[in-house]
């Protein structure tokens, strides 16, 4: 399986924006709208970047892109610049 650098990136940072919310039960309504719209974000970009199959299959969106970002600096999913493709 390979993944672009962009997707990568774009994973990478939406996950981290994910982590970086507080708890679930602390947020506010309008926290709790971006929330949702970034993990909905999220899927949307593991889905680009794998299969619907391959990001069903995990708990959460945060821990398929966790393991996109995981294979992708170690080397199971090769990491491709858009432009040598």
């Amino acid at each position: 399986m390979q993944i672009t650098l962009h997707q990568f990136e774009t994973i990478d940072g939406l996950m981290s924006k994910a982590l970086a919310f507080p708890a679930f039960e602390q947020l506010t309504l309008t926290t709790c709208r971006e929330y949702i719209r970034n993990e909905n974000h999220l899927f949307d970009e593991c889905v680009a970047a794998t299969s619907y199959e391959f990001a069903n299959g995990f708990a959460s969106v945060t821990e398929c892109a966790a393991h996109i970002v995981a294979c992708g600096l170690l080397g199971t999913i090769a990491v491709v610049d858009a432009e040598a493709v």
